[in-house]
């Protein structure tokens, strides 16, 4: 199973209020994160952050969330996160500026940033817009900011059933 993800921030307490996130410090965020990611996600699951992962400067503290968390973890790199190197020694098993994936019949472009998308049923699947919006159907965009998704990866399930609506209004 496939899993989509973005702006997590773990470890980063100024996220908190910058964004109006319902959590008294970085410790309470990242417990709630982890503790819905792991019941949702399970073994060889495959799991796609949409970058930035976590503020902190500290592999050490990546390697430790990422050991917490269940699945396959791959990155697709946001403004705040480190190299490659330093991203797959923390634990992540690949990291990639973009990249894309077919889901149905949709090809998916996935990416931090959310870029315009000319191809037919080509959709952007992105991070970066915390809160700002879920999903823009006219433009073929869905930002996976933990923000709109309640703290929790969302199953490409869920995102084919999005996409399939809106394009074709008549299922």
């Amino acid at each position: 199973m496939r899993w989509f993800i973005s702006d997590t921030f773990f470890g980063c307490d100024q996220i908190i209020e910058r964004f109006g996130r319902p959590f008294a410090n970085a410790d309470e965020m990242d417990e709630l994160m982890i503790l819905n990611w792991n019941q949702d996600v399970k073994g060889d699951d495959q799991v796609y952050h949409m970058g930035n992962f976590c503020l902190s400067e500290c592999p050490d503290y990546m390697k430790k969330v990422l050991d917490r968390l269940n699945g396959v973890k791959i990155l697709f790199t946001g403004k705040y996160d480190e190299d490659a190197d330093v991203m797959l020694d923390a634990g992540f098993h690949g990291v990639f500026e973009s990249g894309f994936v077919r889901m149905g019949y949709h090809d998916c472009f996935l990416n931090h940033e959310p870029l315009p998308m000319s191809a037919p049923k080509t959709w952007c699947i992105h991070g970066k817009e915390i809160s700002s919006w879920k999903v823009l159907p006219t433009e073929r965009k869905i930002c996976m900011s933990v923000d709109n998704w309640n703290f929790r990866p969302v199953p490409e399930a869920e995102l084919r059933k999005i996409m399939d609506k809106t394009s074709n209004p008549w299922n």
